[in-house]
């Protein structure tokens, strides 16, 4: 799970079932693709928000182009799905991990 709040705790949770990963930046992947150095980034007025299931590895052992070990990796000749869900927090509602467990219970309910 993932929160995004502001200084009085209003905001968002994401809560993955069961997987999330996630990433917050100041950057759209177009920015990070087309930057040599950080400091070419500059710096959006909004954050990019993306919700993944699952994010392959980067590199193997060494530098020079070993890919990541199978454990790491994400078979692209499988297909992927996945599911999250949005809600709105407050301050004075449960603990975002409680919450998350809720969002996972009720999952497991409808599912049977």
């Amino acid at each position: 799970w993932v929160t995004f709040t502001d200084e009085d705790g209003t905001g968002l949770m994401a809560a993955g079932m069961p997987l999330l990963e996630m990433s917050a930046l100041y950057y759209t992947p177009e920015d990070l693709e087309k930057a040599n150095y950080p400091y070419e980034l500059k710096q959006r007025d909004q954050v990019v928000v993306h919700l993944n299931y699952k994010q392959t590895g980067l590199a193997g052992d060494d530098s020079w182009g070993a890919r990541p070990y199978p454990k790491y990796s994400i078979d692209p000749s499988k297909s992927y799905s996945y599911s999250f869900t949005i809600r709105p927090i407050s301050n004075g509602m449960a603990s975002p991990m409680e919450l998350s467990k809720q969002i996972a219970g009720k999952n497991r309910l409808q599912t049977k």
